[in-house]
């Protein structure tokens, strides 16, 4: 009797993909101790890139998911934000992270939050 698998090489491939993002966040914040604040957002977006790659495989497998998570791929609009974080600590390392959350991230939070309410 065969084994039904209920995923496709592109369910797979980004169920692959997302482990590997899992495991490099994790690398780079246990062995990096240089830029330790930058490397935290570095991390922070590679989870983000993680779970959208998980969103993407589960529109793509015959699992019964619930429904909430395929919003996941939504999370990709906070990761230019995470992204200009980093580089913002990586060149101006002195730079107070609120007022760049209250001045730049915030005002992009809501976007994300309007489009998934207006998918039900």
């Amino acid at each position: 009797m065969p084994i039904v698998v209920g995923f496709t090489v592109t369910g797979l491939a980004g169920f692959l993909i997302a482990a590997q993002a899992i495991l490099l966040s994790l690398i780079v914040l246990i062995l990096s101790p240089d830029n330790r604040k930058a490397n935290h957002y570095l991390s922070l977006f590679l989870l983000l890139q993680a779970f959208c790659q998980i969103g993407y495989a589960l529109l793509y497998t015959d699992l019964s998911v619930p429904g909430g998570l395929y919003y996941l791929p939504t999370l990709s609009y906070l990761a230019a934000s995470v992204l200009y974080l980093y580089v913002r600590l990586l060149t101006q390392p002195g730079s107070s992270i609120p007022v760049i959350l209250i001045r730049w991230v915030l005002p992009l939070v809501p976007r994300p939050l309007k489009w998934c309410l207006s998918q039900n």
